[in-house]
């Protein structure tokens, strides 16, 4: 089977209360990160994170 290569952006939004943990709930997933200091996020916040697939195996960030 000859292998190709498929590029696919998925966007995620991600809503809810003041406090509960989105922010960082997204760096910990994108950047591998984690603060326990609280600083409120006013308006919007974009992060990106690439993702490989490749043969039913995924490949995260720092596989690449």
């Amino acid at each position: 089977m000859m292998e190709e290569d498929m590029e696919v952006a998925i966007k995620m939004v991600v809503v809810g209360n003041g406090a509960v943990g989105k922010s960082s709930m997204i760096q910990r997933y994108c950047k591998d990160i984690f603060t326990k200091d609280y600083n409120k996020t006013i308006g919007v916040d974009f992060l990106e994170r690439q993702i490989q697939y490749v043969l039913g195996v995924l490949a995260f960030g720092s596989d690449l």
